[in-house]
């Protein structure tokens, strides 16, 4: 009996390896320049002729996806569509916008305007739930940031100015370095539940 038949009737499964899409990229270029088969096979440790022939064959509809792709595609192995793509790119653009006026965006704020777009576009029911924000955060490569303090609003233009006043005021109350100290953003946060912003 051969290794196949074996492994077929001892009842193992063969672990299938899913190809990463930044991957198949690269296998497409490197079959464009006139690599062949057995040599992308062994440059990225396929053991399998038909997965680099699958991954050829499927260029143009490889290409056109990760062109509609949004986010980062380094560590996506699959291409998976939202139940609803017009909800999902309203949410998107709506997300941009807060973005570019330096709007912080949680969670919640994802989820309440995910329902507005879906009720809008689609009717009544319910949508925008926690796991459908998770889904629509890692499909566009949004990162999760804490945002503390007034970052997001500093106004560059008056430091110079602030910087002379507090080192006059220092003088005028004979204040060495040592005695100042800033308290703002020192961590104490009692009784507060842990929140992420979606920058």
């Amino acid at each position: 009996m051969g290794p196949k038949i074996q492994k077929y009737f001892s009842g193992e499964k063969s672990k299938r390896s899913v190809v990463l899409l930044i991957d198949k990229v690269k296998i497409l270029k490197d079959a464009d320049q006139g690599m062949s088969i057995n040599s992308i096979m062994r440059k990225y440790n396929r053991k399998s002729r038909s997965t680099v022939s699958t991954i050829k064959r499927a260029k143009e509809n490889i290409l056109s996806q990760i062109a509609e792709v949004q986010g980062n595609i380094s560590n996506r192995k699959r291409f998976k569509k939202a139940q609803h793509p017009e909800v999902d790119e309203a949410l998107y653009i709506w997300f941009l916008q807060k973005r570019e006026g330096n709007v912080p965006v949680n969670h919640e704020m994802l989820e309440v305007q995910a329902q507005k777009f879906y009720s809008q576009m689609v009717g009544e029911g319910q949508y925008g739930s926690r796991g459908y924000v998770d889904k629509f955060i890692k499909r566009y490569g949004i990162r999760l940031l804490k945002i503390t303090g007034e970052k997001l609003f500093s106004n560059i233009g008056i430091i110079d100015k602030y910087v002379e006043e507090f080192s006059m005021e220092m003088r005028s109350l004979n204040l060495k370095p040592y005695q100042i100290f800033n308290a703002d953003e020192s961590g104490l946060y009692f009784k507060s539940h842990f929140n992420d912003d979606v920058c």
